[in-house]
């Protein structure tokens, strides 16, 4: 029996069906009949049940990151999520103290509320806006650029930078898409190297300045610094920016939920954790067969691409009952692998959830009526990085809104 016979719903498998936002009957029916698949169109196995999924990332020595082949180093280099074992230790070490959840509170609480006020300031006299230009990404990129000490003032350029950076990991075997993200990463360096240049002169306890003294102690050079900064950024922009629009969605889509928060603003945070369970911003993590092995009693080959798939692995009825509801008393979502599990999980966790809760929170207190723009409508969509390509909302009363439009 060939490949494609022992798995005939990989077989049928299109990579739209997996980008579509209402693929969740599908992912469903792979994780009861073929949890791991051979899906044929792109030659790579996908992993969707839950357990299966966390087998896979927490097994560092059967599945690894470290091949000439990870999209993530071709598109951003040699950083601390494309090694392994003590590799990865030496490249994540310097910044990890930084990103420990009693220091990101105490050092950067203040910074993120800050830079809410200000971004909502902005647009809180008018009657509507695209939620994405007007706030989600100007927020996240200021805060980046805040907490690492890097001075970065121009917003939209450093939004360019990161969406040629997930065009080169989406399509990193087109050489149109990765020479555009190596273009990119040459105007982030032009951000870059006068900062730390300016710090290794002038230490000034940022984040950044920090890791700069730490270097010898683990960073080889700067290129491995630029590499791994161009991670981090990657990760406080878009993650953080797709967090908010997904989990604004969602709420927009739930208004019961909506009206269990303002009668009890402390579940925010489990609100944030309930938005990236639903709909997380990245929707798989990449892994390599290190050895002839098997997963879930299906044999896996030396060097093959293995992609556990966080979206499907959210929704697993196995660990969240009814995982198709959107409910922010969930008690268990706090298992979600929005943020990948084990050894490569996400460094900046504890500041994301920190981010989210803040910046949700403020944006439905001061936008009061918050409503999504039915006019113009949008869904999250994407199979690597998921979002509403664009997220149109109006607030106000809604005859006001009429008028004003």
């Amino acid at each position: 029996m060939t490949v494609i016979e022992q798995f005939p719903l990989g077989a049928q498998l299109r990579l739209a069906d997996l980008e579509r936002f209402d693929n969740a009957p599908l992912l469903h029916r792979l994780r009861e009949h073929e949890p791991v698949t051979w899906f044929a169109e792109h030659g790579v196995w996908l992993v969707t049940s839950k357990a299966l999924v966390d087998q896979v990332q927490l097994d560092p020595v059967r599945f690894v990151v470290d091949v000439p082949g990870n999209p993530q180093r071709i598109v951003l280099g040699e950083q601390m999520l494309v090694v392994d074992g003590e590799e990865h230790s030496r490249h994540r070490g310097p910044f990890a103290p930084s990103f420990r959840y009693s220091a990101v509170r105490e050092t950067f609480t203040d910074t993120v509320t800050e830079r809410v006020e200000q971004l909502l300031d902005a647009i809180a006299g008018a009657s509507g806006a695209e939620l994405a230009a007007a706030f989600a990404n100007p927020f996240a990129v200021s805060v980046a650029s805040d907490i690492l000490g890097l001075g970065i003032e121009h917003v939209e350029e450093v939004h360019d930078i990161y969406a040629a950076f997930a065009e080169g990991m989406v399509g990193y075997r087109d050489p149109a898409a990765v020479a555009h993200s190596a273009l990119a990463r040459e105007r982030l360096a032009e951000f870059l190297v006068p900062r730390i240049a300016h710090l290794r002169a002038r230490p000034d306890g940022s984040l950044l300045s920090s890791v700069i003294g730490a270097r010898d102690a683990g960073l080889a050079d700067d290129e491995e610094l630029l590499a791994n900064l161009r991670l981090i950024l990657f990760g406080a922009i878009e993650t953080v920016e797709s967090m908010i629009l997904n989990t604004t969605w969602a709420l927009l889509h739930h208004p019961a939920e909506v009206r269990r928060l303002q009668e009890d603003p402390a579940l925010w945070p489990a609100a944030v954790q309930e938005g990236l369970r639903l709909i997380p911003p990245v929707g798989y993590t990449d892994r390599w067969a290190s050895e002839d092995t098997e997963i879930g009693g299906v044999p896996i080959a030396r060097g093959d691409y293995v992609i556990p798939v966080i979206h499907a692995a959210n929704r697993d009825p196995a660990a969240f009952p009814d995982p198709d509801r959107f409910d922010i008393t969930r008690g268990d979502n706090r298992q979600n692998l929005s943020f990948g599990k084990g050894t490569h999980m996400c460094l900046g966790v504890n500041l994301a959830r920190i981010q989210g809760a803040a910046a949700l929170r403020r944006l439905f207190e001061r936008l009061s009526g918050l409503r999504l723009d039915e006019a113009r409508p949008s869904e999250p969509e994407g199979f690597n990085f998921r979002r509403p390509p664009h997220l149109y909302v109006n607030w106000g009363s809604a005859s006001a809104s009429r008028v004003r439009r």
